[in-house]
Formats: structure tokens, C-alpha cells, sequence
């Protein structure tokens, strides 16, 4: 949980810059493993502490603050959390889950319907501990030229039928309207659902989940890409694990470790199998460092049902070569 010292209240216009350069060291820092340097490079084309100027009007942004700082601000419209980002500095302390539960608490409050929140890869394993299930995965557009950067859509029930005095567009997202001269909401670069992506059970989007919930040591997440009778193996037939169990087994002391990380490198698809070539650090019993793997993944009805890896030799840091 945050500490005492934490305080929350509503953001104001002199928040504005502070949030900027906030959600700034976020997105490069704690999506930097999600998405590449040209996705990243391009989140803030254009961008200036100006996004915020409706939300900030109309009270729908809160933020933490400890001794006047702020660390993390979070914006919730009736049946949709709009925005979530903690200062990197403080990522792992509590402050991420305590401020949404504060935006889900308002977006739920006299909302009836299908509560919303649109994640980036790696935020939405957060959500699916809140209840929340991916239902469509669309795309951001920013820079010039223009960038697809791919946001997952996540809804959560809530009791009874949906509030028709709160508008949806057509692709179900609120936080997407179009209000105001500028014709943008304080978000000004909307989710575009004419933009074609994967579907959620495709084997490409399969393998993603995956090593999103693997980097997110969400061991429960990253075992529900596996079908129940998955194996693993050591390349090329070697079996290394049958089934969940045992997959979970050899699995969850390595999600103990907490420089564990798998970046992927390169990464080819056809039909139903997907090649990862990736560099994970990890913590050997040697002391810290690094190993190549190269994954072949098969994937059917939306579950890998197979997984081969080809293993590197692990370098350990600070070992003579």
C-alpha cells in the first residue's frame, strides 16, 4: 500500500506541466519494453501540457502528491478511467493500483454498464486484476509520419444495463468524443478503430500477451496463453514441461527474480507459428546477466499449444570472458 505521507486531491491548471513531464518519464520508461523506439518517439508528437486543459476544467483529474510533489495522477470520467501514469521513480509501490481504484471508484459512481479503460500492453495486466477483459485492440495515431501505436480496449460488467445518458461513439470508447472547437478531447490523439489490428485470440496477439504478462510477472496472466495439455520443450524434442501444472512449476521461481525481464529483439509470424528471437536478464545462480533464447510458438484456438526454446549460453555480469 502507498505510504502515509501520500496525499490525493484535484488536479489544478499548475499541475499541468509537472503532469506533462510525469507522464513523459512513464510512458519512456515503463512502456520502453512494450513498444518500440519508433512507437515511443512518436507518443508525444505534438504534444504539450495543453492535453490536459479539458479534463483539468471539468474535474475529472486527481493527483498524488508526497510533500507538494507530484507522483502520479489519474483522470475517470462515469464508466471509463480516462488516464493512469506514476512517476517512474515511485513505479512499484502501490501508487499505480491506489489511484485507479480511486478512478474506478468514480467512473462507477451513479454508472450503470460497461465500465472502460484502454490499456497500453504493458498496463494491462494491472486491469485484469480489477476484472477487466480485453474486448478489442485498436490504435493510437501520432507522429509524421504517422505511427500506429496498439492500445488495448478493456471492459469490466457492472450491474444492470448500460446508462444511455452517457454517450458512446460507435466504437464504445467515451473518452474518444469530439467536443470543443478543436474537436478533440484532452487527449488529442484518439484511439482509431480504422485501424486494422490482430485480433485478441491471433497468434502474434497470443505471443505478445505473453510476454507482456511475463515482463509483468503476472505468472496467472502469462499461464492463461497456455492451452491446459501445453508442452514445452528444449529444442528440437527435448521436454522440458507437460501440461499447466508443470509449466507453472518450472516457471514460478524464475517470477521471483526482480531483474527478470525478456526483451524482444526480433520477432516472425506464419500461420499459426510465432518465432521470438529475445534477450532476457535474468538471475542466475552464478550472479546476475543475460541469455538469448530464440521461441518457436505454436498457437490454435487462441492458446499456445506448444513452446520450443533454443538456449544461448547465459553471460553472467562481471564474469571474465
Amino acid at each position: 500500500m502507498p505510504p502515509e505521507s501520500i496525499k490525493f486531491r484535484q488536479a489544478v491548471g499548475a499541475d499541468a506541466e509537472a503532469m506533462y513531464a510525469l507522464h513523459k518519464a512513464s510512458v519512456f520508461q515503463l512502456c520502453r519494453h512494450a513498444y518500440s523506439e519508433i512507437e515511443l518517439s512518436a507518443w508525444f508528437f505534438g504534444r504539450s501540457p495543453d492535453i490536459y486543459q479539458s479534463g483539468l476544467s471539468s474535474g475529472e483529474i486527481e493527483v498524488a502528491c508526497i510533500a507538494g510533489q507530484v507522483v502520479g495522477f489519474v483522470g475517470a470520467i462515469p464508466g471509463e478511467v480516462t488516464l493512469l501514469f506514476v512517476d517512474p521513480v515511485h513505479s512499484g509501490r502501490g501508487f499505480g493500483r491506489a489511484l485507479f481504484e480511486r478512478g474506478l471508484s468514480k467512473a462507477s459512481q451513479g454508472f450503470v454498464g460497461q465500465l472502460l479503460v484502454v490499456a497500453t500492453r504493458n498496463s494491462a495486466p494491472l486491469y485484469r486484476r480489477y476484472g477487466f477483459r480485453p474486448v478489442e485492440r485498436v490504435a493510437l495515431v501520432r507522429g509524421d509520419p504517422a505511427v500506429n501505436i496498439e492500445v488495448i480496449r478493456m471492459e469490466r460488467p457492472s450491474n444492470g444495463s448500460p446508462n444511455p445518458s452517457i454517450e458512446r461513439t460507435a466504437f464504445g470508447c467515451r473518452s474518444c468524443r469530439t467536443l470543443g472547437a478543436s474537436g478533440r478531447r484532452y487527449d488529442p490523439s484518439l484511439v482509431t478503430p480504422s485501424i486494422p489490428m490482430p485480433s485478441w485470440s491471433s497468434p502474434e496477439v497470443v505471443v505478445q500477451r505473453q510476454l507482456d504478462a511475463y515482463n509483468a510477472k503476472d505468472l496467472d496472466a502469462w499461464l492463461a496463453t497456455y492451452a491446459p495439455d501445453a508442452k514445452q520443450y528444449e529444442h528440437p524434442g527435448k521436454l522440458l514441461a507437460s501440461g499447466r501444472a508443470e509449466i507453472r512449476a518450472r516457471t514460478a521461481p524464475r517470477f521471483t527474480e526482480l531483474n527478470l525481464h525478456a526483451k524482444l529483439i526480433k520477432r516472425a509470424v506464419m500461420g499459426s507459428v510465432v518465432i521470438d528471437h529475445e534477450d532476457v536478464t535474468r538471475t542466475f545462480p552464478e550472479g546476475p546477466g543475460n541469455i538469448e533464447l530464440v521461441c518457436i510458438y505454436l498457437v490454435e484456438q487462441g492458446l499456445i499449444q506448444s513452446a520450443s526454446f533454443v538456449f544461448g549460453p547465459a553471460v553472467v555480469q562481471g564474469a571474465l570472458a
